[in-house]
């Protein structure tokens, strides 16, 4: 393993203060939650809309097939599902142990490395995604409540930050993540199954939403598999004591 890597995944000095104390794990987990929300989300709020800004867009990734995927507005609730479940889970699967706590950490800071790569490329490498008709045609046959989230979304999330799709490689990393905890703690295989299963949903209803181009699925995926294979090489996840101190 190359020593750059473990700088940048080896859980950083700002988290000295919120490490677990006395076994204090929980707490640690609450204090850590939060200052990832308040990093990250704003973040990418901020580039969407700089980029709305800018308005520049050099590349169109779209191909025919990007149009022969149906608009399904109900998709919109199996897509958000990366805010009410994938994040929230791994708060869930974490071995609730100080080393546990620290390859939590290390998830985070993947997830936010894979995040500064992708926002660069989208500086870099602006693509609009511009199939948003095909979903705003289907809303007419949509149910009110479905339709005014998919409104309220598209207003706050505009079509720019295209490839590669952070919410795929987002998904990818959770998914690696999750699953080399629910392995270190005997989880039932069936768990696992349904685990990923559902992530893959996510992964898909960026295309059934109409987020996303098929170009930025495969691209997120691909950054999404290479951050999580330099996460699982880290020792933070190689000497994972799996029994509980709550």
């Amino acid at each position: 393993m190359h020593a750059w890597e473990s700088r940048l995944l080896s859980p950083w000095p700002i988290w000295n203060s919120i490490l677990p104390v006395d076994q204090n794990v929980r707490t640690s987990l609450t204090r850590i939650s939060i200052l990832t929300i308040v990093t990250m989300l704003p973040l990418y709020g901020l580039t969407n809309w700089m980029q709305v800004w800018i308005g520049r867009s050099v590349m169109n990734p779209q191909i025919a097939l990007d149009r022969n995927i149906p608009a399904i507005p109900e998709s919109v609730w199996i897509y958000l599902g990366l805010f009410w479940f994938a994040y929230p889970v791994l708060l869930l699967l974490v071995p609730k142990t100080q080393a546990g706590v620290k390859s939590l950490i290390t998830t985070l800071q993947t997830l936010f490395l894979v995040e500064i790569i992708s926002i660069l490329i989208f500086f870099i490498a602006p693509a609009e995604v511009d199939l948003r008709d095909q979903m705003i045609a289907s809303l007419v046959h949509t149910d009110s409540l479905t339709a005014s989230v998919i409104e309220t979304k598209y207003s706050v999330d505009q079509p720019m930050s295209s490839w590669p799709s952070l919410h795929v490689s987002h998904c990818v990393i959770i998914w690696a993540a999750g699953r080399q905890w629910m392995i270190h703690t005997d989880r039932m295989d069936i768990l696992r199954i349904m685990y990923g299963a559902f992530l893959l949903l996510i992964i898909f209803s960026t295309l059934t939403t109409k987020q996303h181009h098929i170009f930025d699925l495969v691209t997120g995926g691909a950054l999404g598999l290479f951050g999580s294979f330099l996460m699982l090489r880290q020792s933070t996840f190689r000497t994972i004591n799996t029994y509980s101190s709550a």
